[in-house]
């Protein structure tokens, strides 16, 4: 009997991914191989070239890289997918993408307008003016998705 329960136990690890930590960033290029139209109109906007906005002098500081570049691993992108939905390693595949409760719990974020906030601050700077966020989200986020409330 230990025999034969050892041998079922092996057969279910055996196949079984190691622990990988943390979820990792994948890319925009990653995203617009099933998300072509977003990956699009992420192009077309700020947000795409919130790294390159930056003066060189702070392209370096990590005040700055916090928001114009969340992605350390590719900061000449600017402010990502992932940015708002979180690190795509874990729910990229396309059937985990199809299941809403499961790419939910591998970690997809829905977007808020308070995780908006966390850079679109009216106390950064004199430079920038402050934004009303619920007035812009129609214009910027996924072709006029209302906007989720934040709690």
């Amino acid at each position: 009997m230990f025999q034969r329960t050892l041998i079922v136990a092996s057969l279910l690890f055996v196949g079984a991914p190691a622990q990988a930590g943390e979820p990792t960033t994948i890319g925009p290029k990653a995203c617009a191989t099933c998300h072509s139209a977003q990956h699009t109109q992420w192009q077309g906007h700020a947000h795409a070239r919130a790294y390159q906005s930056l003066p060189a002098k702070d392209r370096t500081n990590p005040l700055c890289l916090t928001c114009h570049a969340p992605d350390p691993e590719r900061p000449e992108a600017g402010v990502t997918c992932e940015a708002c939905h979180g690190a795509g390693s874990e729910y990229q595949e396309a059937h985990v993408m199809r299941d809403p409760y499961l790419r939910g719990y591998l970690g997809l974020k829905d977007s808020k307008l308070k995780d908006c906030q966390t850079c679109h601050q009216a106390d950064h700077g004199a430079k920038l003016k402050p934004l009303d966020l619920a007035a812009l989200w129609n214009k910027l986020h996924h072709g006029n998705t209302p906007p989720t409330p934040a709690p």
